[in-house]
């Protein structure tokens, strides 16, 4: 009886070690990719903020380019 509580409780035992690894390896590839993902945001977040002047600089040109536009087309109905 007591032996095969010994080996009941080891396969039990065993069970759980290798949960516990099987869990801990699909946390370390769930950080991994959480890391990696954060360094590609960092990236997107960079890239957007090296185009912000030119995006700003191509409203103000459309801006310009609308107001000429509008003047002419005034200049026509006169």
């Amino acid at each position: 009886m007591n032996r095969d509580r010994l080996i009941c409780s080891a396969i039990i035992l065993s069970s759980f070690v290798l949960a516990s690894c099987a869990s801990t390896t699909k946390i370390k590839e769930l950080s991994s990719e959480v890391h990696d993902l954060s360094e590609k945001i960092d990236q997107i977040s960079s890239d957007i903020d090296s185009l912000r002047p030119e995006v700003e600089k191509n409203k103000v040109e459309a801006a310009r380019a609308n107001q000429r536009i509008d003047n002419q087309i005034t200049s026509y109905h006169k």
